[in-house]
This record gives C-alpha cells, structure tokens and sequence, in this order.
C-alpha cells in the first residue's frame, strides 16, 4: 500500500526541524482554542454590533484551516526519531483515525467560520465556538499522538 508521502510530496523538505514544527502548531492550536472560546462568549456578548466578532471569526478561520493543513503536512513529514525516512503517518498507523478527524474537522470550522463572515448568523456562533474547541483539542491530541515516540 503506497504510503501518505506520494499525496504530500512536498513533506518530505516541508519541516527539516520537527521540533519547530511542533512548537508552531502548537502556538496554532492554544491561539485556535483562545479564538474559539472568543467566539463561544460571542453570542451572548455585545461584541457583534461592533465587529469585533467578525475579526474573531475571520481568525477563527484561517487559524483552523492553517493548523489542520499544517497537521496534515507534519504527519506526512519523517518520523526523525526513527531515522530511516519513515513518515509519521507510516509510523503511528494507530492513531490515522484521529488525525483524518482532527485534520477534516479543522478544515470544516475553517469553512463555516468564514461563511460566518461573509453572512453573519449571531446564533450560530456558540456551536461554531464549541466545534473551534473540540477541533483544537482534537488537533492537539493528534499531534501529540503523531509525535510521541
């Protein structure tokens, strides 16, 4: 069975330096969950006469879609602790199911939160905020899956 690295062959020199991009997704997921929590309070909260929750959502979006993206590419990347070019998605075949959960629900809050903000609906923003926080909990147990040795 071909492995994940032929659909992303631009892993392979994507990160040379795992720990970096671990750390920056990392950075991704915590700014995603603060976002989300944003969001989640938007509803109730005043803040979407004034615009601020649209920039939230805008950020809500592209943090999503980012980290999902970057998840994707970070698994497919080399499994440096092994050494002999095997990918992480080779590698830690256990968790597949949770990293294509992680990596479509990021890319679907990304969509919604963008549709948001192209046609604003106050009453969707707490279930947008909620799935924004199980998607960056979600994304930060498949990285911590994907990298534990």
């Amino acid at each position: 069975m071909p492995g994940l690295r032929q659909f992303f062959p631009l892993a392979e020199n994507w990160a040379p330096d795992p720990e970096v991009a671990s750390v920056t997704l990392l950075l991704e997921i915590l700014l995603l969950a603060l976002v989300s929590v944003f969001v989640l309070a938007g509803g109730a909260a005043p803040l979407w006469d004034k615009g601020v929750t649209r920039f939230a959502l805008a950020g809500q979006g592209l943090l999503s879609g980012v980290a999902g993206i970057q998840l994707a590419f970070y698994v497919a990347g080399d499994d440096h602790y092994r050494a002999d070019g095997t990918s992480r998605w080779d590698a830690y075949y256990d968790v597949h199911g949770v990293t294509v959960a992680a990596v479509a629900l990021a890319l679907v809050v990304s969509l919604l939160a963008v549709l948001l903000v192209a046609r604003p609906r106050k009453r969707f923003l707490p279930a947008l905020g909620l799935a924004g926080l199980i998607g960056a909990g979600l994304l930060f147990y498949a990285l911590l899956a994907n990298s534990l040795n």
